[in-house]
């Protein structure tokens, strides 16, 4: 496992020392978020991780959870702390809230994961699950594209950039055709942590095929 300062390092140089969605500086305090959720078993990945200042994570974790304090939706404080939430989204730009909007959405098989699943229908939930994270990947990580760039060099699928200009180029065309095989490893990683079967060949494509396969 890559030890916590290293990921930290990682993450806090992609994302240029600012909070992924605002520019709280990093240094000031930040909260490392899993972007395939703990809770559904996503894994302890570079590209699966991402910093966030302290108030839009907190917000950021209520609102995918669906989180709700126990008194009912009349009580005064329940009320300020929706507006409170609200206030810290109204703050953000458009392209900010598009990019919080899709980390706060569950996964979207959290109950058939939850619950179990024949094995013969492994093959299909596993192939959703793969569909499902590789979206949520590439809309994080194209946020701070220089980290999918970055992971594309560690795994020898693209040449370092000699230079500025270069770099920048890379960039663009990253951002302009991002592919699953950018994100292969952390999905393959979440399917073993959900004993659910990959097939490479799935990625194999600019995006994978949302027909599943056969039984």
């Amino acid at each position: 496992m890559v030890r916590i300062s290293l990921i930290r390092d990682f993450v806090n140089r992609h994302q240029n020392g600012r909070c992924l969605v605002c520019p709280f500086p990093l240094t000031l305090g930040s909260h490392l978020h899993h972007v395939i959720a703990r809770d559904d078993r996503g894994p302890h990945h570079l590209l699966n991780l991402v910093a966030l200042c302290p108030n839009h994570h907190l917000v950021l974790e209520r609102v995918r959870r669906h989180i709700a304090p126990k008194e009912t939706h009349s009580h005064p404080e329940w009320l300020m702390r929706g507006q409170a939430a609200l206030s810290v989204l109204d703050t953000l730009g458009a392209t900010e809230r598009r990019v919080f909007d899709q980390l706060s959405e569950p996964h979207p098989l959290r109950q058939p994961i939850a619950s179990g699943v024949e094995p013969k229908f492994q093959a299909i939930l596993a192939h959703d699950v793969a569909l499902a994270d590789v979206k949520i990947l590439l809309a994080a990580n194209l946020a701070r594209p220089s980290a999918l760039l970055a992971w594309r060099i560690v795994k020898g699928r693209a040449p370092e950039p000699q230079g500025p200009s270069e770099y920048q180029e890379a960039i663009k065309a990253l951002a302009q055709s991002p592919s699953a095989l950018d994100v292969i490893d952390v999905v393959e990683r979440h399917l073993r942590l959900l004993a659910l079967p990959s097939d490479r060949a799935w990625f194999f494509h600019q995006e994978l095929s949302s027909s599943p396969p056969a039984l």
